[in-house]
Order: structure tokens, then sequence, then C-alpha cells
């Protein structure tokens, strides 16, 4: 049997004050939200209206009425329009990659060329408009950590390439000074040595 949203509820027993429990039922979705948000991967506002601080980091949850008949609904910020928007995949990359268990990551949605952040350990290529982009790796002397370039929106083998170059003198192996993702889904772990560049 497969799960049906408007038919199959989780099934609760809540705790009465007279000693014993009765039973109660909450739709999944209102479910997997709230053990998500308890789990500290966000910040949740559960309200009729949407919340007016720190929206990059807190998803709005606007429940069904009454509260257990059906699914709520999951809205999430999108900093294109400024404005919470129906939850999907791409805003639930966003909402986590900014939130505080991920804080050292840079999300690329903008033309290039984008330089990469000094203390940045994950970057992704996620633009809103696919086109070739080129990435710039800061001196190997001041970058304290490996970093991560993925083809997050997974079209870089569609002619939309990653170029990732150095600075100054940093060199790749083989005396390279660019780097090119050119497959889907494509990512490399770059290691900064000083006086040197970047092993790959």
């Amino acid at each position: 049997m497969s799960y049906a949203p408007t038919t199959d509820f989780v099934s609760l027993l809540r705790l009465v004050s007279s000693g014993g429990v009765r039973v109660e039922r909450m739709p999944g979705l209102d479910f997997v939200v709230i053990a998500l948000a308890r789990a500290g991967f966000f910040d949740l506002s559960v309200s009729d209206t949407a919340p007016t601080t720190s929206q990059t980091t807190t998803a709005w949850f606007r429940p069904a009425k009454p509260s257990w008949a059906a699914e709520g609904v999951l809205y999430l910020w999108d900093a294109d329009s400024l404005s919470y928007q129906p939850a999907t995949t791409m805003l639930w990359s966003e909402l986590l990659i900014t939130s505080k268990a991920t804080t050292n990551t840079q999300m690329i949605k903008t033309p290039g060329p984008v330089t990469i952040g000094a203390t940045i350990d994950h970057v992704l290529v996620n633009q809103t408009v696919s086109a070739p982009i080129t990435l710039i790796l800061p001196l190997a002397s001041t970058k304290p950590n490996e970093v991560l370039v993925c083809d997050w929106k997974g079209d870089a083998g569609l002619g939309n390439t990653i170029s990732i170059q150095t600075t100054g003198t940093d060199i790749f192996p083989g005396a390279i000074t660019t780097w090119q993702i050119a497959a889907n889904t494509g990512s490399v772990l770059f290691h900064p040595i000083t006086g040197l560049g970047y092993a790959i």
C-alpha cells in the first residue's frame, strides 16, 4: 500500500490529564517538517502569516484548518524574488546551505567570474540562468582549508562548464592554471599547498 496524503495520516498517542492516552492523527508532511526543525536543520514558523525576520534560515509552515484535516503547505524563502514560495528542491538546497549546520558553503547563482572565499569549504554552482562560469581560487597561502567545487545544478555537461582558475603564481598539477568541470554533477576537491598552488 502506498502513502496517500489525502487519506493516510501518522497515528499519535497523546497523553491526557487523566493519566491515560487518546489516539490522534497528524498529516505526514506536518510530522516530517516539525521533526527536521527539532533536529536543528532550520528554524520553523508555524503560522497563517509569513515570518518577517530571519527568512533565509526559517521555513514557514501554514497548517490546514483544522490542522488534522489535511497536510499543510510549506513555504521557503526565495532570495531572487525576496518572498516565500512553495517549497521546491532548489529552495530546500538553499535553505539547508544557509542553515546553522552549513555556514562555510558558498552558493553561486549569479554569472561569473566569482571569487571563492578564503574560508569556504564547499562551492555549489547553481546558476539561475545556465551559462559557462569562471571561479577564482584565492592564493593557496591564504586558504586554510580544502574546498570542494560542485556542479550543484547538474548541467555542466550541457555546455555550462565550470572553469576554476588559480591566482598569482599558483598552479595546478602539470603547471596549468585552469581546471574545468565539464560533466553533469561533477565535482573537484582542491587542496592548498603554500608556495605552489592546489593539489587536485
